[in-house]
Formats: structure tokens, C-alpha cells, sequence
């Protein structure tokens, strides 16, 4: 567990927050699908702004409930031990395959990301947005979308 400093959108703002990693559970799915869905699409990502909105939303909810429905997939959240509904941010990999990590804006830059994927050993990214092109290749790892 890591202390960070509180931001105003924690609900315990008052105190220092321990991040912990924990599993997903079913109120998380919509923070995910909601999240990922976003960043994917105005993150940065040029290819998905080319198609059209409700085609990218509606065929790509479909892409994203595949990766979670999968029995081999590994969702890593990060939470508040002291409040562990309350999310910062979680990744989805699967073996060497990380497909999305998203820290909320408030917390990146305090090694989240670095928590939620430690000890796996990611070589293949799948999506990226601007920032995650950025960790791609400071951590010189391979794109592929296929």
C-alpha cells in the first residue's frame, strides 16, 4: 500500500489515502466500459475519431465487453483502503497484453499506473491514447492493435 496526497474528489479528503489493488467488482464495470470507451475515443487516437460516433460506441462497447468477459483477462483496481468503493483508476491486461490502464487526471503522476501493474510483465500494448504512446516508448514497449 502507497500514501498519496488527498484531492478534492476523494470522499475522505481530510486524511492521507492508502492506495490498495484490488479486484473489480460489478459497480466498477461502469466506470470502466464509461472510461475507456472516453479515453479511447478522445484520447488521442486518431484512427478512432475517423469512425463515425454511435458506429465507435456501439462496435466497440462490444470490443471492450470481450476483453472483460474473458476468463484470462486480469482487472487491477485502485482504490482507498480506508474507502474501497471509491475508484482512482485500474488496468486490464491479460498475460504479457496490457489493453487499457486509466488513472484519473487528479492522480496521474503519483506512480498509480506503476502500482496496478506491478509484477506483470507487459510487452504488448493494444490501444493507446497520447499519453499512453508516451509510455510506450519511454518503457519501450511494442504497439499492436491486432
Amino acid at each position: 500500500m502507497e500514501s498519496l496526497p488527498e484531492s478534492n474528489s476523494n470522499p475522505a479528503s481530510d486524511s492521507i489515502m492508502q492506495i490498495s489493488i484490488r479486484a473489480p467488482i460489478e459497480s466498477d464495470r461502469a466506470f470502466i466500459m464509461s472510461s475507456w470507451l472516453r479515453g479511447n475515443r478522445f484520447g488521442g487516437n486518431d484512427f478512432f475519431t475517423q469512425v463515425p460516433q454511435d458506429v465507435y460506441f456501439a462496435e466497440y462497447t462490444k470490443v471492450i465487453d470481450n476483453i472483460l468477459n474473458s476468463d484470462s483477462t486480469l482487472i487491477r483496481v485502485a482504490s482507498d483502503a480506508q474507502q474501497p468503493l471509491w475508484t482512482a483508476g485500474y488496468s486490464v491486461s491479460r498475460g504479457s497484453i496490457l489493453y487499457w490502464v486509466y488513472v484519473k487526471p487528479e492522480y496521474r503522476k503519483q506512480r498509480i499506473a506503476t502500482l496496478l501493474l506491478a509484477n506483470q510483465h507487459i510487452e504488448v500494448v493494444k490501444s493507446t491514447t497520447k499519453i499512453g504512446r508516451a509510455i510506450t516508448y519511454k518503457k519501450n514497449l511494442i504497439f499492436n492493435p491486432f
